[in-house]
């Protein structure tokens, strides 16, 4: 079953979280969730451990976005 927001390899060519503090590779063991940073108006790629601590913790600043 897909997951809300959840990218599939290759990631449009986004390689690492961006989320400055962690910079993990991506890949599909911690999965890849696409965001809108309603800030810049930009899309933004976090891991999984991030997209969990996004939701959490600054859901005013990026929604996820629904594939």
């Amino acid at each position: 079953m897909a997951e809300p927001g959840r990218l599939m390899p290759d990631y449009g060519g986004v390689e690492v979280c961006a989320l400055s503090t962690c910079q993990k590779p991506l890949g599909e063991e911690l999965g890849a969730y696409l965001y809108k940073d309603l800030e810049s108006n930009k899309l933004v790629v976090f891991c999984g451990d991030c997209a969990r601590y996004v939701e959490l913790n600054h859901d005013h600043r990026f929604k996820l976005v629904a594939l």
